[in-house]
């Protein structure tokens, strides 16, 4: 199957544009965004805590979609997304996190292959001091 190109634009945390790129339906947004340049430390929170381990930041899955430490707002493009699977959805719920974020790990584009434009802001939790340590 032939897949459709989706524009993807990344914010940092400040608003600031980071990067952009085109990436394919079905792909997932923590891989491309490593792939197109960004580093670890720059995709992960070091300070927000893990989901899978009580007082334990500083710390990743490395992808596995456990820790929780990769939240990115989706500001445009939402419903590209494919929608989170339960652990991602139970956990974000539990910790209060807007609808809007989601874990850059368990992100995959291009629902039903549609194309589109795709905004995400970087470590967004970074604005706001009551949302680092949930």
């Amino acid at each position: 199957v032939e897949r459709t190109l989706i524009d993807v634009t990344v914010l940092d945390y400040d608003g600031s544009l980071r990067s952009k790129f085109k990436l394919p339906t079905g792909g997932n947004l923590r891989m491309a965004l490593l792939f197109n340049g960004l580093r670890n430390f720059e995709i992960y929170d070091d300070q927000t805590m893990r989901f899978d381990a009580i007082a334990n930041s500083g710390s990743n899955c490395g992808g596995e979609g456990t820790c929780g430490t990769c939240l990115v707002n989706i500001q445009e493009g939402f419903e590209l997304l494919v929608p989170p699977a339960r652990l991602e959805s139970a956990a974000l719920a539990k910790q209060q996190r807007p609808k809007r974020w989601r874990w850059s790990c368990r992100c995959n584009v291009g629902r039903d292959n549609d194309g589109g434009e795709l905004v995400v802001q970087l470590s967004p939790q970074l604005n706001y001091e009551e949302e680092r340590y949930k």
